[in-house]
């Protein structure tokens, strides 16, 4: 080899070296030639940026723009899909459409903006089984309510409780469209017969009151049971079977008992009041209520009393212990759940706002175009369970995505059992009309 084929070589060579660690370099500081067309030499060299993306479950395969991101590897003709938890580098700036798919679970579209030398994070992201309904019961049109302890299910139209670790059902001698709670200590109250699904038993109280008792309440700290009779209100003590007479005389709309006291909403010359009953000497406490509605208690919300006027959709939030005060109020509410102990999450019509508690501030969520009927918060896992007429939907709350997990002719009345993660709905799916159930 003559001495300038030697001097050319190396020139070559010192030549390809510059290039290439000024690329590596380039590379190395998060920048990245642009070479779509047309060519914008204003943005030939951009500076990138970096995603990170975690799910649960994990090993999610991620595609930008529809197309699968690769495990960056020496052996170039090895072509490992990229899977959560992932870290992506040198993005070029702009907008992208990021899906996550798992076998057997729906997959996770969404917009994303990739920021010149930022990184995006889009964390915590629930992944949801993409499973068949199974029907648990066949039956007409129904209300489901759940046991605290997510043992039990109610269904009140069939009078029918369902255990749901072996789904036995078993039917309660109860009237017809009694209304009917589940107690804190999973017993259910319908029409004043106490059922305890545990042990099998039946304790009816109706049937020593008489025909005429209605509108049953339990109290939990004392174990009292309430009743009203035409126009009185009762306390039944069950340890020694004696009735007492509380209050008598007035127009009583609807009344709670709760830590020993009694709190009623009462009519009075065309005007309507939330009074205090104290169980002590302390002075009775009232609010007058705006005459026009159709009020009634509400489970409670964190350390508020809960009064709901269904004709205006409105909710009344008090103090208990400071009736007198007067309330938080938020207009234009239909279904509503706890988040935390100061945050509500609510719906009407076609929107999902949550509401502050510390501040009476709502904030909108979402805009839907088919009208929300129910909705379950799930606080463990950060997202809304939410029904449409023909649809059951998921709200990813941290990150807003929807995902829908089923479609139906109708859908309605959904519960969530927390310990397997299963959700109870009724629903007409294929011309066949029952409870069902799916795993998410």
């Amino acid at each position: 080899m003559s001495k300038k084929t030697r001097n050319t070589l190396l020139l070559i060579f010192i030549i390809l070296f510059i290039i290439l660690t000024t690329l590596f370099s380039i590379y190395a500081s998060g920048y990245k030639f642009n070479l779509s067309w047309p060519i914008r030499f204003n943005r030939l060299l951009q500076r990138t940026g970096m995603l990170i993306v975690e799910t649960k479950p994990t090993k999610a395969i991620v595609y930008l723009n529809n197309k699968p991101q690769h495990n960056p590897s020496l052996k170039p003709w090895r072509k490992d899909y990229l899977v959560t938890p992932a870290k992506i580098k040198n993005i070029l700036p702009g907008e992208y459409e990021l899906r996550l798919e798992n076998e057997g679970y729906w997959p996770f579209i969404k917009k994303i903006n990739i920021n010149s030398g930022e990184t995006t994070f889009i964390k915590e992201i629930n992944l949801f089984l993409k499973t068949t309904p199974t029907l648990v019961l066949p039956c007409p049109e129904d209300s489901l309510i759940i046991s605290p302890d997510s043992k039990y299910i109610y269904s009140q139209n069939a009078k029918k409780i369902i255990t749901l670790k072996t789904e036995e059902v078993k039917e309660l001698e109860v009237p017809n469209e009694a209304p009917s709670t589940w107690l804190d200590n999973n017993k259910l109250l319908v029409a004043g017969v106490l059922f305890n699904p545990l042990k099998n038993t039946t304790e009816n109280y109706a049937d020593l009151i008489g025909a005429n008792a209605d509108s049953w309440r339990f109290e939990t700290m004392t174990g009292y049971l309430y009743y009203k009779n035409k126009n009185t209100i009762n306390l039944f003590k069950p340890d020694n079977r004696t009735s007492t007479l509380l209050l008598s005389g007035g127009d009583y709309l609807d009344y709670k008992p709760k830590n020993n006291q009694l709190f009623i909403l009462i009519k009075k010359d065309n005007q309507i009041f939330l009074e205090k009953i104290p169980s002590t000497n302390s002075q009775k406490e009232s609010w007058l209520l705006p005459a026009t509605g159709d009020y009634s208690f509400s489970q409670n919300l964190a350390n508020y009393l809960t009064v709901y006027d269904k004709k205006n959709q409105t909710l009344y939030l008090f103090n208990e212990t400071k009736i007198g005060d007067g309330p938080l109020v938020i207009k234009n509410i239909k279904n509503w759940a706890l988040m935390d102990i100061n945050n509500l999450i609510y719906t009407n019509n076609f929107e999902i706002y949550t509401f502050d508690l510390t501040n009476n501030r709502s904030t909108l969520i979402t805009r839907r175009g088919t009208a929300i009927k129910d909705i379950i918060w799930n606080a463990e896992k950060n997202y809304l369970i939410f029904s449409e007429k023909e649809n059951l939907n998921v709200f990813d709350f941290k990150n807003h995505n929807v995902t829908s997990l089923l479609a139906g002719e109708e859908i309605i009345s959904p519960v969530l059992n927390t310990k397997d993660n299963t959700l109870y709905f009724w629903a007409n799916i294929n011309e066949q009309e029952g409870i069902y159930k799916i795993l998410l």
